[in-house]
């Protein structure tokens, strides 16, 4: 009996984020594409639907952040320490962009729907709102701290320049939402482009065994499949 021996092969920093991107280009995985974004950007969405979206996104978003602060707290390495918390402190208090907290921001499109400011802040999640939010839990808590910035700057960020401008067009020309109101979209053009170089930086110094690179790989493919159906939920409204 012959027995073949194989090598480990893993990837450089950048062959690997290369790879990982390559995946979520697929089906089910590429956001610019999915049914949600083309609904919006094409006034299909009805009005109820836009609403739940808006409530089930928002429990996303304050839960993201709680995440983005555990994973601050997590970080040894205080170059890393120092791009997270200006990436929170955006997020938090709009410093970078001297605009205002992202949750106010987002908040702001949601009243220009027609919800209340009442509705939004006491919104409950859903069911694929609760599994994306229980699966950021895990990974912000149960996996090292490059995992989730990983999941959140690589798997979604580097996809919403394309993918919100195709929702800001939608809200503005189908549904009569002013600059002001789809704000949040248009400054995330910009500023998740960022956020995702910086995830990327981090993902290569860390990422660096073949047995870590498949694991992280298959949770951020997990986090963009259940950050998927999230959005996909708006559409059985």
């Amino acid at each position: 009996m012959t027995t073949t021996a194989t090598t480990a092969t893993v990837l450089s920093g950048a062959d690997f984020v290369r790879d990982l991107k390559a995946e979520l280009r697929k089906p089910g995985r590429y956001l610019p594409e999915h049914p949600w974004v083309q609904a919006v950007n094409t006034g299909k969405a009805t009005r109820k639907q836009l609403q739940f979206w808006a409530t089930q996104y928002f429990c996303a978003i304050r839960f993201g952040q709680l995440m983005s602060a555990i994973t601050f707290a997590n970080c040894p390495d205080p170059a890393i320490r120092k791009k997270i918390i200006e990436v929170l402190a955006e997020e938090e208090l709009g410093i970078l962009s001297k605009s205002a907290p992202h949750k106010e921001l987002f908040i702001r499109f949601a009243l220009g729907t027609g919800l209340s400011r009442e509705q939004m802040e006491n919104a409950k999640p859903a069911y694929a709102a609760a599994v994306h939010v229980h699966h950021m839990e895990f990974v912000g808590k149960l996996r090292p701290f490059f995992y989730r910035r990983a999941c959140s700057g690589i798997g979604v960020e580097w996809q919403v320049p394309k993918t919100f401008g195709l929702i800001s067009q939608g809200l503005k020309k189908h549904y009569g939402l002013t600059p002001e109101q789809t704000f949040f979209f248009d400054m995330h053009k910009e500023a998740d482009e960022e956020h995702g170089d910086v995830s990327s930086d981090i993902v290569s110094k860390y990422a660096t065994t073949q047995e870590v690179q498949e694991d992280l790989k298959h949770a951020v493919i997990q986090h963009v499949e259940r950050f998927w159906a999230l959005w996909a939920s708006a559409l059985e409204v």
